[in-house]
């Protein structure tokens, strides 16, 4: 199977992820944070962060879709989404005790697919070596995971393959009440279904809140951000003048 996966970024230098941090004899967990990356935010920082924390995984990877099921590719390009990218990986491989992080990129929407892709690219590297994905993504990414109308068969048919070797983190989110997400982590039948492979984790309220597009705006009418993105990401995105100010 010929794959659109690929890493373009990883920590080691080396063949991704390697086997140095690793008993080649271990099956692997990856841990996949997933997202537009336009621009990378400290909220992005910590969810990967509190999950390495909280999911122990052998290996990291920053992963970018340029086909989106919502939305078409809009201010920063792919190139350079993938260079602040590759800035945020540096950053936490440095500065944090996550090792062995790369940066991939694949021309798939949805998680199934993108799912089948890094585990067949996975094979090609190692045949031999189990590897189970675990797919970090916020409150409002998981409701999009178990929608009807991103599949073209019945949504639970589509994802029980996607949950045999992989699992969700999910992340709360500012914008949501609390009665509206314990709602729908006790009735929506999907999440019923998959509860198992489903895990929640919490972060800060205001790490919580930021989003990409909130970034964007704020740069556009010359506010400070320097509490939502990191300072390099920042030197990166005047310097190239990626989000001009109206």
């Amino acid at each position: 199977m010929e794959t659109t996966f690929d890493i373009v970024y990883n920590s080691e230098n080396q063949t991704w992820p390697g086997s140095h941090h690793i008993s080649e004899k271990e099956d692997l967990t990856i841990a996949v944070l997933d997202s537009s990356f336009n621009p990378p935010t400290l909220a992005h920082k910590e969810l990967l962060l509190k999950a390495a924390t909280e999911y122990s995984a052998g290996a990291h990877i920053l992963l970018f879709s340029t086909k989106n099921a919502d939305k078409e590719l809009t201010g920063a390009n792919t190139q350079q989404r993938l260079y602040m990218m590759q800035k945020l990986a540096i950053d936490l491989h440095e500065q944090s005790s996550i090792r062995n992080i790369a940066v991939g990129v694949t021309k798939h929407a949805r998680f199934f697919e993108k799912a089948d892709e890094i585990h067949a690219w996975l094979r090609s590297q190692d045949p031999n070596r189990k590897v189970q994905l675990g797919f970090i993504m916020g409150y409002d990414t998981v409701i999009r995971l178990v929608d009807q109308k991103y599949y073209d068969q019945p949504v639970v048919q589509a994802l029980q393959p996607f949950f045999q070797d992989n699992f969700v983190v999910c992340a709360d989110r500012a914008g949501y009440t609390h009665t509206d997400i314990e709602l729908f982590w006790s009735k929506n039948q999907v999440i019923h279904m998959f509860k198992d492979k489903i895990r929640r984790m919490t972060i800060d309220d205001n790490l919580a809140s930021i989003s990409s597009t909130q970034v964007r705006s704020q740069i556009q009418r010359n506010d400070n951000i320097d509490h939502l993105v990191d300072q390099n990401i920042q030197q990166y995105i005047r310097d190239n003048c990626i989000y001009p100010t109206k």
